[in-house]
Parts: C-alpha cells; sequence; structure tokens
C-alpha cells in the first residue's frame, strides 16, 4: 500500500469550491447583520411602546388616587347628613 500523497495542484474545483464558500459566508453575514437590524428596530419600537403603556398606568393610578379622596369626602358628607336626620327625627 502507498503511501498518502499530496497533490500541490489548484484545480478548478478548488477555486470554485473556495469562490462558492466566500458567497455562502458573504450571504450570511449579510442575512445575519439585516436580521439584527430589524430585531433592534423591533426592540425600540416595544420599548417605546412599553414606556407610553407604562405612562398610561401611572396616570390611571393617580385618578384613581384622586377618585379616592373624592370617595372618602363624599363618605364623610353622608355621614354628616346622617347624623343631622337623625338628630332631627329625635
Amino acid at each position: 500500500m502507498a503511501g498518502v500523497k499530496f497533490d500541490p495542484t489548484i484545480s478548478t474545483g478548488n477555486i470554485l469550491s473556495i469562490l462558492a464558500m466566500l458567497v455562502t459566508l458573504t450571504a450570511a453575514w449579510v442575512s445575519i447583520t439585516k436580521t439584527q437590524e430589524m430585531q433592534a428596530v423591533t426592540i425600540d419600537r416595544l420599548e417605546t411602546s412599553a414606556r407610553g403603556l407604562e405612562n398610561r398606568v401611572r396616570a390611571t393610578e393617580m385618578t384613581q388616587a384622586g377618585q379616592a379622596s373624592d370617595l372618602r369626602s363624599i363618605q364623610a358628607t353622608l355621614a354628616k347628613i346622617d347624623s343631622k336626620i337623625d338628630m332631627l327625627s329625635k
């Protein structure tokens, strides 16, 4: 059995294989870059949307706090009216 031989010649097939690999790597690089850019845009849009929702929640909480204060005031007034009605009915 003969030993392993090394052939130092470069064939057209070798050149085509190298070119195909370079084209494939370039296409993959471009695809990954485009995907990454789209994901960055999507993340920015989602963060903006989240900030908007957070502001809406804050505004709703402040409105609820104001309404709770108004409700306590109304309850106090009703309690006073109830006590005055009790005094008049006696």
